[in-house]
């Protein structure tokens, strides 16, 4: 007589979602008790809840698309992950927006960057970025929570970010362009300012705060540490002028300092030869 093997148990989306009310809830008790009016403690608990709320779900959904079994620690290193990335991103959105003219990125575009083997490119604004491995692979469901993010700051138009996961080993990576504002000094400075305010706001430690502007280089290199996490991130302008230019910034979160360094290092971009 045969039996059938138990089949392996599903990650719970729930344990994402209790996760998120945790953070929320600590959120909420932090503004309620910070003394200010009702108004500000409102406007203050929805800005600063709205990352830990799209970060669980897109875990949850992470969770639920897995094949292997996750503990209680990858639940939570994944959701602080998550959470980092995508606040950091919506602090940048909100100090471009009043920093910068952008061009706008059109559909085509947002579909235009593919990942072959081990290498994300994009033919339109012709950069490549290295990945560690064939296994980061395109996050639908955490690229839409990063995107809508610039959608709740009223930047979408000119600010697109790609999310890529690798779901063994829980590294994401995050390709974002910012159309129309590349060679020009004061948008990179702009970029750098909202990284600094994301990291505060985090409480995250910096680790890196370096611009380079000269013939041989446009470059902005930033990190952070919070939360046992590492926040990295490299952004290029390209030397052309024009609607044409763009500011390209490759985020990296990895519990290994030295996570992902490849990704950042050997970005290429069609304008710098």
């Amino acid at each position: 007589m045969t039996t059938n093997p138990a089949m392996p148990s599903r990650n719970s989306f729930w344990k994402a979602m209790l996760l998120t009310v945790i953070a929320a809830s600590i959120v909420g008790v932090l503004q309620a008790t910070s003394g200010k009016s009702a108004e500000a403690a409102g406007y203050a608990t929805g800005y600063f809840a709205g990352p830990p709320i799209f970060a669980g779900l897109a875990v949850g959904v992470w969770a639920k698309l897995a094949k292997s079994h996750w503990t209680w620690l990858s639940y939570i290193w994944r959701f602080v992950a998550g959470t980092i990335a995508v606040f950091v991103l919506a602090l940048m959105g909100e100090v471009l927006g009043d920093s910068m003219a952008m061009a706008r990125i059109t559909d085509a575009e947002k579909q235009h960057l593919v990942i072959r083997g081990a290498e994300a490119q994009h033919s339109d604004f012709g950069f490549t970025v290295p990945l560690p491995s064939a296994d980061f692979q395109l996050s639908p469901e955490m690229q839409k929570q990063a995107n809508a993010e610039f959608e709740n700051r009223s930047v979408a138009a000119g600010n697109y970010a790609w999310v890529l996961r690798d779901s063994k080993r829980g590294e994401v990576v995050i390709v974002m362009v910012t159309k129309g504002a590349g060679n020009s000094r004061a948008a990179l400075q702009g970029l750098g300012r909202g990284l600094n305010v994301g990291a505060g706001k985090t409480g995250g430690r910096v680790l890196e705060d370096t611009m380079e502007w000269s013939p041989a280089a446009h470059e902005y290199r930033f990190a952070i540490m919070a939360q046992s996490m590492y926040l990295r991130a490299r952004c290029l302008s390209s030397m052309t002028t024009g609607t044409s230019s763009y500011i390209l910034c490759v985020e990296t979160v990895s519990a290994d300092p030295n996570g992902l360094d490849e990704a950042r290092a050997g970005v290429r971009l069609a304008s710098w030869k």
